[in-house]
């Protein structure tokens, strides 16, 4: 009887512990601050677990979904801001890559003020978040990403800048833009 007591016992706190998953989730998706906020009171460890099944933080959700407020919140909990900052999903992609993503340019410009060198960790396919910008077509980004890391793209590989130059071509980003700053092609 003892045994059948524990298995339900076990099973309850695993489905409790599936709810706050799925009500966290949802809260960082559509920017609810105060679910979110008192799960993560009753339980600070999900400020940086994943909480999908491809190891996405709340961090990852909110920062794709472009939920500013909610990030700038969960982001001044963070107590290791650097390495909860840089944590990846299974496609490595951190949360500021989802930002890159989704073209949200103040996400991004608030976890670069606390991780400056966010802008330079690659994420999914070993892509650069000005390359990921870029192959997205997130013009606003690509030019706040290009002036971040400017200093940086004399150190990439010459097929990386190869992409990132003929990819402004193919997305109609290079003949807008290239008035802003150097041109790119001065580093191939």
């Amino acid at each position: 009887m003892a045994c059948n007591n524990f298995s339900f016992q076990h099973g309850q706190k695993k489905h409790l512990y599936r709810k706050k998953l799925l009500t966290l989730y949802t809260a960082a998706l559509n920017g609810d601050w105060r679910s979110a906020e008192s799960i993560i009171k009753s339980d600070p460890t999900f400020l940086n677990s994943s909480i999908t099944d491809d190891y996405k933080t709340a961090l990852h959700i909110a920062a794709g979904a472009k939920q500013t407020a909610f990030v700038k919140k969960l982001v001044n909990l963070m107590q290791n801001q650097e390495s909860d900052l840089d944590l990846q999903d299974e496609n490595d992609n951190t949360a500021f890559c989802l930002a890159v993503i989704a073209g949200s340019v103040p996400v991004a410009k608030i976890l670069m003020k606390k991780v400056p060198q966010l802008a330079l960790i690659r994420g999914g396919k070993n892509s650069t978040p000005l390359f990921i910008a870029v192959i997205f077509g997130r013009h606003d980004m690509a030019r706040l990403l290009y002036r971040e890391t400017e200093s940086h793209l004399k150190h990439l590989e010459l097929e990386h800048l190869q992409h990132i130059f003929f990819t402004c071509i193919e997305t109609d980003m290079f003949c807008k833009h290239a008035y802003l700053s150097p041109p790119l092609y001065i580093y191939l």
